[in-house]
């Protein structure tokens, strides 16, 4: 991997994470280890898009990461794809639409307000070629939430473009759907039954249910609860880089009531983010210690 040396020394000007005693342990992750409100970690990339044999090597870390959250935690898996992330997989995007159900809402930089709405003397000057209209100059950062549980499949298709956020969650209860009184020869006899697939549909309308909706809200949408839209988005993600976590101290608390941990692609971080409520340094170093016997040095 690039920009870290195996022993942990960065050749990447990333600030505030500094190499620690254990770091070879978890490259090429490196940690924040002067920071004490979470575990959070840093690896660094090449660019965005990320180089397929950089890509490649991630998706192994997050196959073995996913279940073994699942498994030692008890942690969910929820996929995010930032809106501005999508054109750079638009094709499959659309082509997957239908397959992975995406639900638009919001996501929220720490500090940041909502952009201003084009003045008159903007439209104008637009129009008349004076000006370049600049979307993100007017348009709120959106976010796309999937709601078919089929995480893996979506890392494989958007992981890599830059926008691509994974929170880990406890289970929620809320979230269950009931078992629907339907036995499979009533499936087998009834033609509606076999073109629908309601065990599906009935889960993915539970998922709406999901608490971290109404928390993500509450506690990333202050400010905004008097806007004409906000009763009718389902969710405000966090949008976190690496100096969110050293300049907004006292809103780690907030972000860790939504989710148990995350990872992120960090575009201004030239990098991939990992923030965890408890300690994972340890499962990192299992993961990190199995690849390595995976795929020895030629």
């Amino acid at each position: 991997m690039p920009g870290l040396t195996p022993d942990g020394e960065r050749t990447h000007n990333h600030q505030r994470l500094t190499p620690a005693p254990d770091a070879a342990d978890v490259y090429p992750w490196q940690r924040a280890d002067t920071f004490a409100q979470c575990s959070l970690y840093w690896a660094p990339v090449s660019s965005f898009p990320v180089p397929e044999h950089e890509r490649v090597w991630f998706l192994e870390f997050l196959d073995l990461l996913v279940p073994k959250l699942k498994e030692d935690h008890g942690l969910r898996t929820e996929v995010f794809l930032q809106y501005r992330a999508v054109p750079a997989v638009k094709d499959k995007f659309l082509k997957l639409a239908k397959e992975f159900s995406p639900v638009l809402g919001l996501s929220r930089r720490p500090g940041f307000t909502l952009p201003r709405q084009p003045s008159v003397q903007d439209v104008k000057l637009i129009v008349s070629g004076q000006k370049k209209f600049e979307a993100d100059e007017f348009t709120p950062d959106y976010c796309y939430w999937f709601l078919e549980k089929l995480d893996k499949q979506q890392r494989e298709q958007f992981w890599g473009y830059g926008g691509l956020t994974l929170l880990f969650l406890k289970p929620d209860i809320n979230t269950k759907p009931p078992l629907l009184p339907i036995s499979a020869s009533m499936r087998d006899r009834f033609e509606v039954l076999k073109t629908f697939d309601l065990d599906r549909m009935l889960a993915k309308a539970f998922s709406l249910k999901d608490e971290f909706l109404i928390k993500s809200k509450e506690l990333m949408g202050t400010g905004w609860e008097q806007e004409p839209f906000f009763p009718g988005i389902p969710f405000v993600l966090p949008l976190l880089s690496s100096a969110d976590f050293f300049n907004h101290p006292e809103l780690v608390p907030k972000w860790f009531e939504i989710f148990e941990m995350c990872v992120i692609e960090s575009p201004v971080d030239q990098g991939i983010l990992i923030a965890s409520k408890g300690k994972i340094h340890e499962t990192l170093a299992s993961i990190l210690q199995h690849i390595r016997a995976e795929n020895p040095p030629s």
